[in-house]
């Protein structure tokens, strides 16, 4: 998450050691959800840390959010990132936690769920049969040596 400088603040920033023009964000936020970045702790430290890919596509991401064609470069992007607004974060009484604004997407909308439970049912009705099988072996063994189970 980044929020804005004052209007005080110098227009300008530095990106690959160039001054940059930046527009007055006054007003908004821009919520980064970085959460499906990183290496999954795959390092020494056993920590996620942010891929130098990862940290290029926020800082890409920042910087055209920031810049004075902002609505020509920057998208808002499920699942990643959101410019909020001061009256949007107002309505959601402040809170500034990112997935109140960065749009999820149900990504288990292309289940067919009868055929899904139909092979589930099928599977359940295998294993109960499996068990009743073994249920069976077990009841005969002990019967076999004398021990019979009732």
């Amino acid at each position: 998450m980044y929020s804005s400088p004052s209007a005080e603040s110098a227009p300008f920033a530095r990106r690959n050691d160039t001054e940059v023009v930046i527009r007055n964000r006054e007003n908004e936020i821009l919520f980064i959800d970085a959460r499906t970045l990183g290496d999954d702790g795959a390092n020494e430290e056993g920590y996620v840390l942010l891929t130098d890919e990862d940290k290029i596509r926020i800082s890409n991401t920042l910087f055209s959010w920031q810049s004075k064609e902002w609505t020509e470069i920057y998208k808002d992007i499920p699942e990643f990132c959101y410019s909020a607004s001061i009256n949007e974060i107002r309505e959601k009484d402040y809170t500034l936690t990112p997935s109140k604004y960065i749009e999820f997407i149900d990504h288990d909308l292309g289940i067919d769920y009868e055929k899904e439970m139909v092979a589930i049912q099928r599977n359940m009705r295998e294993l109960l049969q499996e068990d009743k099988n073994i249920q069976d072996q077990l009841m005969n063994a002990f019967k076999g040596i004398g021990y019979e189970l009732k």
